[in-house]
């Protein structure tokens, strides 16, 4: 995204603090994908407002985004949406994957296999079903299953 005068914005910040802050508002990581999302909505909907009328031109990495709720939230334009995910890659691989590439104080530390894999199960479960929804709806879905970097550059290559 630097490549083409974007600036990358992990929302995943933004949940931590607004959890942090505020926790009565219930936004977090680690519950339902459906209930995270819906309840990241709100605030998610204001702040791509916000960004289109500064005229900031970014890529928000997100994972609080169904794609049921793209036309709401995030309509094209002037948004353009890609969806990734693992709907193929073995549970296993994922978890030596998340291992092999977590910084120094990563939040997956504190877990150990049992637990952190019971999350990638979830996540494979979550990236099935944006596929399909994505697939329904028509909108990109990039498979990051297999070579990651070869997805990241297709990916990449998505943005308008």
């Amino acid at each position: 995204s630097r490549d083409r005068g974007l600036s990358r914005l992990p929302a995943d910040s933004l949940v931590s603090a607004l959890r942090d802050v505020h926790p009565e508002l219930g936004v977090g990581h680690l519950e339902d994908h459906a209930l995270a999302c819906a309840r990241f909505k709100p605030f998610l909907k204001s702040w791509l407002r916000h960004l289109d009328y500064e005229d900031f031109p970014c890529v928000v990495d997100l994972y609080h985004l169904l794609p049921g709720d793209v036309a709401e939230v995030a309509p094209t334009p002037p948004w353009s949406v890609l969806f990734l995910g693992y709907p193929r890659i073995e549970p296993a691989e994922k978890l030596k994957r998340i291992r092999a590439h977590a910084r120094p104080g990563d939040w997956t530390e504190t877990l150990d296999d049992d637990s952190l894999m019971t999350l990638v199960e979830r996540a494979i479960g979550e990236s099935i079903h944006l596929a399909s929804g994505c697939a329904e709806l028509g909108l990109p879905f990039i498979d990051t299953s297999g070579d990651f970097a070869t997805a990241m550059a297709r990916a990449e290559a998505g943005i308008r």
